[in-house]
C-alpha cells in the first residue's frame, strides 16, 4: 500500500502542474482524471520496488486503455521502502516511466492467472 501511495503522490505532483486533477481511484478503473487544455485525460498509476519492466493491469484497465483515446500510464519503479521497528512504512525515491499518451500494445500483454470458482460443498 505504501508503494502505491508513493506512486500516486508522485503522479499527482506531476499532473497538478498540467491541469485540474481529480482522484478517481476508488470509483473508476483509472486513478486520476486530469483536465489538460479542455481534454479529460485518464491516468493509470503504478508503483513498484522493482525495476521498470512489468506492471500488473486489471482487465478493466486494459479494456479502458483499448477504448478511451486519452489515457496515460505513469509508473514509479525502484521505490525505496523502509520499515521501522514498529512496522511503520515510509517510501522515497523512484524512477518515473511516463507514457502520455499511452497506446496499449496487445503484444506485450501476458496472462498471469485465472479465477476459479470452487465447487459447492454440500453438508
Amino acid at each position: 500500500m505504501a508503494v502505491e501511495l508513493h506512486a500516486m503522490r508522485r503522479a499527482f505532483e506531476y499532473y497538478r502542474d498540467e491541469g485540474s486533477v481529480t482522484d478517481t481511484s476508488s470509483q473508476k478503473s483509472w486513478d486520476y482524471e486530469v483536465d489538460i487544455d479542455g481534454q479529460c485525460w485518464h491516468i493509470e498509476v503504478k508503483g513498484t520496488t522493482g525495476d521498470p519492466v512489468d506492471v500488473i493491469l486489471t482487465p478493466n484497465a486494459v479494456a479502458h486503455a483499448r477504448s478511451y483515446p486519452f489515457v496515460a500510464l505513469y509508473v514509479v519503479s525502484n521505490i525505496n521502502l523502509h520499515v521501522d521497528d514498529e512496522g511503520r512504512c515510509t517510501t522515497d525515491g523512484g524512477q518515473v516511466t511516463h507514457n502520455h499518451p499511452w497506446r496499449l500494445d496487445d503484444g506485450e500483454l501476458r496472462p498471469i492467472g485465472y479465477k476459479y470458482r470452487l465447487p459447492s460443498v454440500l453438508a
